[in-house]
This record gives C-alpha cells, structure tokens and sequence, in this order.
C-alpha cells in the first residue's frame, strides 16, 4: 500500500476483487477546486495481492454494472486545463479509452448506457465509443440505472433506457435525499420512501440523534448508511437503515475521515 496513503472509505465488488479509491494524506482541496482529491485507485485480488490502477487528482470513480471496466476523472492541476477521464479493462489491466471533459466537470457514475459525467448545464451519458446523449436536468444521486435529478425546485427519479418517471417531490425548499443502492427506496429528511409510488413509510431517525445525514457506503441494495449527531452536534456515530423494515441500527464502532 503507498506510503501516504489515509484511509479506505469505499469500496465497489468486481468479478476481479475490491476496487477502492485509496484517500492520500492532507491531498483534500488541492489543485484547482476542492471537489477534487488526491488519491490512488486500488484492485484488491481475491488472492490478497494490492495492484494500483490510477493515481491522481480525482473527481469521481465508478465501475460499470458488469464490474469489467473502472472509469475516473483526473482533475485539472490548472483551471484552465480539461479534466480527463480514464477508463481501464480490469480484466486485461489496461487503459481502453481516455477522453477529456471540461475544467469543473465531475463523473457522477457508470450506468448500462455509459459513463455519467456532470458538466452544466445538466450531465451527458457517454457509451466507450465516444457517443453522448445530454440531458438537461441537474443530477443528484445515482444508484444503478436510476437517477436521482432536478427539474427547475422539484426533484424526480428517472431509470435510463426505460419511461419510468416518479411524479415530482421535494419542490421548494430541497430535502435531505439519498437513493438506497438498487434504487427502489430512498430516504427524504429521515423518512423511508418507496420510489415506485412515493409512499412514505417509517420515520428513520434513531433515538437519541439530529438530523440523520445519508452518505455513500455499501451495505445491502436496500440499506444505507446514515451519519447521526447527538442534540449538540457534538457526538458523531453512524446507523445502518433499512429502508424496507423502517428501522436503523447504530453501528457501534464510530467512522471517521473522508466518508463524513
């Protein structure tokens, strides 16, 4: 493992082993805006060997949905420089394509369609032989093939590929929003909401805690991980939520680092 390595704090299973980006020390907010962050990306082999993929000023890391491909964008070490996206075949370990995007672009994730690349206004879906489809809508949340997107106040959720639309939520004042991995619940200010019909089921805030804050992590496709304080702000912990069930679990050990 790089010696100026901090933590681990995702991670995506492949048919090839553990893909993780590996956070550096003190590299948060370098280079030309702090949405980018200093990192190695690592392959952990099912037979214990690290092998680095890329390192780099980064602004998103994704696998497809097959886990054979690892896309990320490298950020610009100027502002007006392009950004660069790399895309490596895990299974053969090498670069297959690599494409530049504008300074302050972001990739958001890998979808069947392609890659999700955030540049304004809205984001495009580019496929690995160099196709785009644009869309206009701001995009908040990805899980699978399922978007999370903004039309004007109102928020949404779209399937790619598919006429699967929700009815708009959240208009006005935006809520608290977080898809559950497989993209049939998500969680709005605390509340679990089945996404076919909008339905709002248990309230998910655990005793004792303010303000549950979704964050990305892998637990199961219906699960997410939540951040919690305390009434002060002062003690933070994290609780495994269920969406289905309508309940959280506090997790007993506390995470710290870039997850928060």
């Amino acid at each position: 493992m790089p010696a100026d390595v901090g933590q681990l704090y995702v991670w995506w299973r492949t048919p090839y082993g553990l893909v993780t980006p590996l956070l550096g020390d003190n590299q948060i907010g370098v280079g030309c805006s702090d949405q980018y962050w200093g990192s190695y990306i690592e392959l952990l082999r099912p037979d214990g060997r690290l092998v680095q993929v890329g390192h780099g000023l980064m602004s998103g890391v994704a696998t497809d949905p097959s886990g054979r491909h690892v896309a990320w964008l490298q950020g610009c070490l100027k502002g007006s420089q392009p950004n660069m996206v790399h895309v490596v075949d895990l299974a053969a370990m090498r670069e297959v394509t690599r494409f530049g995007e504008p300074a302050e672009s972001g990739l958001r994730g890998f979808v069947r369609a392609g890659i999700l690349i955030e540049k304004g206004p809205g984001f495009v879906v580019r496929s690995l032989d160099g196709r785009e489809v644009r869309h206009r809508e701001g995009l908040e949340g990805v899980a699978g093939n399922r978007l999370l997107v903004r039309e004007g106040n109102c928020l949404r959720v779209i399937e790619l590929g598919s006429a699967f639309r929700t009815a708009p939520f959240g208009c006005g004042t935006p809520p608290l929003v977080a898809l559950s991995p497989d993209g049939t619940w998500m969680m709005v200010d605390g509340v679990a909401v089945d996404v076919a019909t909008l339905a709002r089921h248990a309230t998910l805030m655990p005793a004792g805690t303010h303000e549950p804050d979704p964050v990305m992590f892998p637990l199961g496709p219906k699960q997410l991980l939540v951040k919690v304080y305390d009434s002060r702000y002062r003690t933070i912990g994290a609780a495994a939520c269920d969406l289905p069930a309508g309940r959280c679990q506090k997790v007993p050990v506390p995470f710290f680092g870039p997850i928060w």
